[in-house]
């Protein structure tokens, strides 16, 4: 009898006795007691059978936390927590999550999305740096509140949640754990659990998140080369209605020198059809070398900064601001201006206007001429009276922009003609009565 083992299948049909097959290519012939007729259909069957099972399980997610850190310096803006697939296969994002823990509570959420390739490392963080890492997962919430309360200590940590929901990886403190410090999961840790065990991290302490490793993780490849865009603001940090408005960032590129740093924004987000030049302001701060307009109330700007380096071109994710107000009517129109003296004029508007924007001077000129002064009426509150000296005499225009109504409504381009007689005295007009006395009426 042959030595070869063979991997049997056991068939009962339903009202006879016990048939025994090969699996295919493993002993090549059937027991006997087989009919011929039946062996090439019971073949195929078993063949399906073990296609189907495949004798293997099936695949499990490797994505797994690998990193959370709270640097010393900069932990306003710098705490980060990093993913990493120690899996084979690239695994598609979408739907996923990573959501910090601080006292027990879920503070900051962050919806990841796109691919992770093999070996690849990701990071969760904030919107803005002051240490120059990428933060490929941003969420302006974690820099401005999210942050607070979470600082390595007991009950903070994070949870990985796959595209279900579940969650499938979980860090949590059970005492001080990574204060001022780099949490990093072990290099033989590949699988994610939702139980938290101690055992799989290593703790070392960090002034700063330059000193961690955020976007590799155990001697995986860092992030790609090229510039690194960080600490995106705009002046004035909240714009208003009608402000013009500038970018700036940091850009560094350890590559090379910066060959260019440009903005580009729109109204939507999907469209960024503006493209402003950012030049070198001071060290590594670029900022735009013409302001984005001033918009109008309740409208949003989208904007993004590319940079330009010796080997790679890389772009920093699409930010945008709100205009407040803009209460959806029509914005107030200029109906009337008067003359009041030599250097007030009376404005009349369709609405009452609000009092912060129509006593802004400035959203008020006459030509290049603008206001010095502008005061609204205390009981009718349509009307603003100006100060704009030395306007000629003649047809003029008065231009009115950024002042809004009371339900938010700002007038922009905002224009009205009215004449404009030069009542002031001459200089010298009363030299000929000095000398004159007279008497007591």
């Amino acid at each position: 009898m042959s030595s070869r083992r063979c991997r049997w299948l056991h068939l009962r049909p339903q009202g006879g006795s016990r048939l025994i097959l090969t699996r295919p290519g493993q002993c090549g012939s059937f027991r006997k007691g087989v009919p011929p007729a039946l062996r090439k259909y019971l073949l195929c069957l078993v063949t399906a059978l073990v296609a189907v099972s495949g004798l293997t399980a099936p695949a499990r997610s490797a994505v797994i936390l690998s990193e959370l850190c709270d640097p010393r310096d900069g932990y306003l803006t710098d705490r980060f927590i990093e993913i990493f697939n120690a899996g084979p296969d690239t695994v598609n994002l979408t739907s996923w999550s990573v959501v910090a823990v601080a006292n027990n509570v879920d503070v900051t959420t962050w919806a990841l999305s796109g691919t992770l390739l093999p070996g690849q490392a990701k990071v969760c963080g904030n919107t803005t740096v002051v240490a120059p890492f990428t933060v490929h997962f941003q969420n302006s919430q974690w820099g401005a509140s999210g942050y607070f309360n979470w600082n390595g200590k007991a009950g903070d940590g994070a949870k990985l949640k796959n595209a279900g929901g579940t969650v499938i990886d979980y860090v949590l403190a059970g005492g001080t754990l990574f204060e001022n410090a780099d949490l990093v999961r072990i290099p033989t840790v590949v699988t994610p659990t939702p139980t938290f065990n101690i055992a799989e991290w290593t703790s070392v302490a960090v002034d700063s998140s330059h000193h961690a490793s955020p976007g590799t993780h155990n001697g995986s490849a860092p992030p790609a080369t090229g510039p690194i865009i960080s600490s995106i603001v705009t002046d004035p940090a909240s714009p208003l209605a009608g402000v013009p408005t500038d970018v700036q960032a940091a850009v560094v590129d350890t590559s090379g020198e910066i060959v260019a740093v440009t903005l580009t924004w729109g109204t939507s987000a999907g469209s960024l059809p503006n493209v402003i030049g950012m030049p070198l302001l001071s060290g590594d701060t670029y900022r735009t070398s013409a302001s984005i307009p001033g918009q109008v109330g309740g409208q949003v700007i989208y904007y993004r900064v590319t940079a330009e380096g010796p080997t790679q071109t890389n772009q920093s994710p699409v930010q945008s601001y709100t205009i407040p107000g803009g209460g959806g009517g029509i914005p107030p129109s200029v109906l009337s201006v008067g003359e009041m003296s030599d250097s007030t004029l009376l404005v009349i508007f369709s609405n009452p206007v609000d009092e912060v924007t129509a006593e802004n001077a400035s959203n008020y000129s006459v030509g290049a001429l603008v206001a010095v002064d502008a005061v609204r009426d205390p009981v009718k509150t349509e009307w603003v009276t100006i100060t704009v000296r030395n306007i000629p005499a003649g047809s003029r225009t008065l231009s009115v922009n950024g002042v809004a109504d009371t339900e938010g409504d700002v007038a922009f381009g905002a224009t009205r003609t009215f004449n404009y007689v030069n009542v002031s005295i001459p200089a010298g007009y009363y030299n000929s009565t000095v000398g004159l006395t007279g008497s007591a009426l």
